[in-house]
């Protein structure tokens, strides 16, 4: 790809940081911070992904005033894309596309009742996330950081 999103902060804590753009294919690109939409209620967005179909697409998490942590997805270049993906009641985190971008795969919990990962599918909006297993399994408390095989 052309582009690289990452999250920075300059914070001591590593709190409060946003996501920021760079253009890879301009040796004099600088980079950008990836804005909001204007009016937004949002303290911070990080772990984005691309979408592997659709160009320019991304799914990342965003931290809101009140402290909720819920999915968001938007376009690269456009603010006004941004909408609401997945909002649950638990923080939500660590999404990760499928290889054919049909689904998404992302964790859900806290740290008193544990994390699952769950997953979207399809990758929209209206869609209701389903848990792969719906109770812990080997005494494992915190599943995290889903990846996907290419097959």
């Amino acid at each position: 790809g052309d582009w690289v999103v990452y999250w920075a902060s300059d914070e001591e804590e590593a709190m409060g940081g946003t996501l920021w753009k760079l253009r890879l294919d301009d040796d004099s690109a600088a980079p950008q911070p990836l804005e909001p939409t204007a009016g937004a209620a949002r303290v911070e967005d990080s772990d984005a992904v691309f979408s592997p179909v659709d160009e320019g697409r991304l799914v990342f998490r965003r931290r809101n005033a009140v402290g909720d942590y819920d999915l968001w997805t938007r376009l690269l270049d456009d603010p006004s894309s941004e909408e609401a993906l997945v909002v649950g009641p638990d923080p939500d985190g660590d999404p990760s596309y499928s290889p054919n971008g049909a689904r998404l795969a992302f964790k859900r919990g806290n740290n008193a009742t544990g994390t699952r990962v769950w997953v979207l599918e399809p990758v929209e909006p209206q869609a209701t996330p389903r848990t792969l297993l719906p109770e812990p399994v080997g005494g494992f408390r915190f599943e995290m950081v889903p990846a996907w095989s290419r097959r």
